[in-house]
């Protein structure tokens, strides 16, 4: 979904590599062995067919400290051209196939080989391809570098975010009463689809946070509804509360505390901030449900999980972004609304030309 974006992608290719090489360097690492799908377009720009789900590692991209690559594609298409089609290899499961293409290109000699997977039956081909190597986990350097943005990918989150808030709004403007819930995502799922050629995983678009007895939805009632979508590979991702009808007084009680905690927030997303510091942040906010409050980082496919038992101390960048979601509560209303947050070094800026209102009123 390249085409018509007012982004040099041939520019954003070269720095996205640079950064990648970057890596490399930081590593001392000559030969670096991709097999996530997201850090081979992060790094190479191929758009090839992209599968969810869990799959045995393979390294379908390689590349050398020089920047040549070697690309597994059964075809040129999509196929940036920095890419020497004599550096393309069919598709293919034989250990032997990916063996022959690793010691091709590592035919200097490379003492250090960085991977951001591995296997065993891939443990045993590089044991074969290039014995000796010291075979370096490159995964999270790689997920550090990708998750400061670039202007130019920050310029793409923007636009799919306001790819993702139009689709938002079209599908709230067919919410009357008597709609069902499913009737309504089928909508929504129209509206994203005819603004984008794929769709993240979602399963949870649409949810009546009170009343979950019908499907029918009737005067009063307040729908969460979540529109995500790709641009150029990058996601853009809005969330808010469609009320069928006039909003009663605890709904807008609740829009408040909303815009309250919003605005408490932002001054947090500065660079060094971790997963426990949010949470900290969001604890000290008594409006604030916990429970169904959520951020994540977003961008060009899988970035790294913030907070979590885990890690909680891993900090965030500036340049990064995340998608912040918040529900709050007063008396049985509940308002959920969300949108991207740019990491500042003066704290979080909104990353959407949405209405800010969390309350989307409809049906009335």
């Amino acid at each position: 979904m390249d085409d018509g974006t007012p982004i040099d992608f041939n520019e954003l290719r070269s720095a996205r590599m640079r950064k990648v090489q970057s890596v490399m360097s930081d590593l001392r690492i000559g030969l670096l062995l991709l097999g996530g799908e997201a850090n081979i377009r992060y790094a190479v720009g191929g758009r090839r067919l992209w599968t969810a789900g869990e799959r045995p590692w393979a390294p379908t991209c390689i590349i050398s400290a020089s920047g040549e690559v070697r690309l597994m594609s059964q075809y040129d298409t999509g196929v940036p051209p920095e890419v020497s089609q004599e550096n393309l290899f069919c598709l293919t499961w034989n250990p032997a196939n990916f063996g022959a293409q690793i010691a091709a290109a590592a035919s200097g000699g490379i003492e250090r080989i960085g991977l951001d997977g591995a296997s065993m039956t891939m443990m045993d081909v590089l044991d074969v391809a290039v014995p000796g190597a010291t075979l370096v986990d490159a995964s999270g350097a790689l997920l550090d570098a990708r998750s400061s943005k670039l202007p130019a990918e920050v310029t793409l989150l923007e636009l799919a975010t306001q790819l993702a808030g139009e689709a938002l709004l079209a599908a709230s403007r067919t919410i009357t009463p008597g709609i069902t819930i499913s009737e309504l995502r089928g909508r929504l799922e129209a509206a994203i689809r005819s603004r984008s050629v794929c769709v993240p995983a979602d399963s949870d678009r649409l949810a009546l946070p009170v009343r979950s007895v019908s499907d029918l939805v009737s005067s009063g009632d307040a729908i969460v509804m979540r529109s995500a979508l790709l641009h150029a590979g990058y996601e853009g991702a809005v969330t808010r509360t469609a009320v069928c009808g006039a909003p009663t007084p605890d709904h807008r009680a609740a829009e408040r505390a909303w815009q309250q905690a919003w605005e408490a927030l932002l001054p947090v997303f500065s660079p060094d901030l971790d997963g426990a510091g949010l949470h900290d942040a969001l604890a000290a906010i008594p409006a604030v449900d916990l429970r169904k409050s959520t951020a994540r980082a977003i961008g060009l496919g899988v970035e790294r999980k913030i907070g979590g038992s885990l890690h909680p101390h891993d900090p965030l960048r500036e340049g990064s972004v995340v998608m912040l979601e918040l529900t709050t509560c007063h008396a049985d209303a509940e308002v959920t609304a969300g949108c991207p947050v740019i990491v500042g070094p003066k704290g979080g800026v909104t990353m959407t030309t949405l209405h800010p209102a969390p309350i989307v009123v409809c049906g009335s």
